[in-house]
């Protein structure tokens, strides 16, 4: 799946960056999907969520492959089985090996 930042998702009326990661009509990557957010490889090549409305949607679909987890109060999840475990996030932001290795290797397999 991929998206496109919108033209001013950096305007600010002080003209400091909210979102200084993101490029202006940038294409980015998604590896993750929330129900108000898209978990993006932005700038920094950091995977960071970011609220669904700074983007226009280039490609909407997603792998089959890709994990669903819904709960009763509407709130879901869709992301790659390789990065979809309990806490592989909090793990690469904290330098776990393990965790930042299966990113990189996601990113070096998925990245055309």
């Amino acid at each position: 799946m991929k998206v496109k930042t919108h033209k001013d998702v950096n305007d600010l009326p002080d003209e400091e960056s909210c979102h200084p990661h993101l490029t202006p009509e940038a294409i980015y990557l998604v590896i993750g999907i929330d129900d108000e957010s898209y978990r993006i490889v932005d700038d920094c090549l950091e995977p960071t969520l970011y609220i669904k409305e700074l983007f226009d949607v280039l490609e909407p679909d997603y792998p089959e492959s890709w994990v669903k987890t819904e709960y009763e109060d509407g709130e879901y999840y869709i992301e790659p089985p390789e990065l979809s475990g309990i806490g592989f996030y909090e793990d690469y932001f904290d330098g776990v090996e393990s965790a930042v290795l299966t990113f990189k290797n996601y990113l070096k397999e998925n990245n055309d």
